[in-house]
């Protein structure tokens, strides 16, 4: 059989015209040269070289079957180009399934990033509910799922701390709540509140809050989203909207509202779902960095809110 290092050792002859030259070239001894030509010569049936005191020149048979290798090994390297960068984490498709909060701007922000300097990776950015990002990298149709913690683990998935944000208060200007430095469930209990819908996990933590207060939230607005519960506190007087504080600072620059600390809210951890297996291949690798990255906290993160 033909294989690729035969066919490379011949166009460095071809080239150097010397078996110890296309040694040096190829990283082999002279011997191995010339008993490689021999077996392929045997092979095709073919006189590929003439010998002399000149050295080895190709015949026109050679010369011949040198365009058609030529072309072969040009597709070959380009094989173990895309192979290379494979490894690297170069090239690929990735596919990330996440909720409607990190899918409409966080993480397309942190993907930028990525292809910015990889210009032959793919992601492909899927926004879906909790049961369903869990689902879809269960089932391999994602191999990035990004949602808020705490998280009901399938076994055959492994979850990864990204960062972790703290809830605060859209409060819309003018509001008498607007002027305070946090909030606590007391203060939100005597507000009018607009607050994600049920089935979100927000939501049932905003319930339990309240009932562990033994207080009732007065919920004028329900919205499927975050960002679309934030948008309603900004542009009317409906309420105050309790969302996390990357959707606040992506909805709030531009408007009068004020982003307000909640007291005893807890942080939330944002997880990244990924599949178990023994090695991860460098691409996902590479995603799982930038997310990482994205999501930790930044120096404004430490400083107060005004």
């Amino acid at each position: 059989m033909i294989d690729f290092r035969s066919l490379e050792m011949f166009q460095a002859v071809v080239e150097t015209g010397s078996a110890t030259l296309a040694a040096q070239k190829v990283g082999v001894t002279q011997p191995a040269i010339t008993k490689s030509i021999a077996n392929l010569e045997a092979q095709t049936g073919l006189t590929l070289f003439e010998r002399g005191r000149f050295g080895m020149r190709p015949t026109l048979e050679g010369s011949i079957f040198l365009s058609t290798v030529r072309r072969n090994l040009i597709g070959l390297d380009e094989i173990k180009t895309q192979i290379e960068a494979i490894k690297r984490g170069a090239r690929g498709l990735v596919r990330i399934s996440t909720l409607p909060a990190y899918g409409e701007e966080t993480i397309p922000k942190i993907v930028s990033k990525v292809l910015g300097p990889h210009p032959d990776v793919k992601i492909a950015l899927n926004i879906d509910n909790y049961e369903g990002i869990v689902r879809a990298v269960s089932l391999g149709h994602a191999e990035v799922g990004v949602l808020i913690g705490p998280v009901v683990c399938p076994p055959e998935l492994e979850p990864i701390i990204l960062g972790q944000q703290p809830l605060v208060a859209v409060v819309p200007d003018g509001h008498p709540l607007s002027v305070a430095e946090q909030l606590t469930v007391a203060d939100l209990a005597t507000a009018r509140l607009i607050l994600v819908s049920s089935p979100h996990p927000l939501r049932a933590l905003f319930d339990q809050m309240f009932l562990r207060a033994g207080l009732t939230p007065d919920v004028r607005l329900e919205a499927r989203t975050q960002r679309a519960a934030a948008s309603l506190a900004i542009s009317s007087p409906a309420g105050i909207a309790l969302v996390e504080r990357h959707v606040a600072r992506n909805a709030v620059p531009g408007s009068s509202a004020r982003i307000v600390p909640l007291a005893d809210f807890p942080v939330l951890d944002i997880i990244a779902l990924v599949g178990r297996g023994d090695r991860r291949a460098a691409l996902l690798d590479l995603v799982l960095s930038a997310l990482q990255t994205g999501f930790a906290p930044s120096i404004e993160d430490t400083e107060p809110q005004r």
